[in-house]
C-alpha cells in the first residue's frame, strides 16, 4: 500500500493481447506513470482462466467487462478501498 495514495490505477487486460514495450503487457503505462500518490493495482489476473485467457463470462469483447467481470474487480479493489478509506 503507497502511503498518502490519493489515486489508484487499475489494469484489467492482462492476457498480453495488447503489449506495450518490450512486451509489457497492458499495464506498461500505469505502472510507467505509478507514482509515490498512485497505487498500481493489477486487478488483471482475476480475469484470467487456468490455461491464460479471458472468458467472455467476464469480458465478451476482451475489453469491457459484463457484469461478472465488474464483481471480479470490485473484489480485487475492496481491500484497497477499504484500507485506504478506514478511519485513521
Amino acid at each position: 500500500m503507497t502511503a498518502g495514495a490519493g489515486v489508484t490505477l487499475t489494469v484489467l487486460g492482462c492476457d498480453g493481447s495488447h503489449p506495450g514495450p518490450g512486451g509489457a503487457g497492458s499495464g506498461y503505462l500505469v505502472r510507467h506513470w505509478a507514482s509515490a500518490t498512485a497505487l498500481w493495482l493489477d486487478a488483471g489476473p482475476g480475469f484470467l482462466d487456468a490455461d491464460g485467457t479471458i472468458p467472455a463470462t467476464l469480458m465478451r469483447d476482451k475489453l469491457h467487462p459484463t457484469s461478472d467481470g465488474y464483481e471480479v474487480w470490485a473484489a480485487a479493489l475492496r481491500p484497497v478501498l477499504t484500507e485506504l478509506l478506514a478511519p485513521r
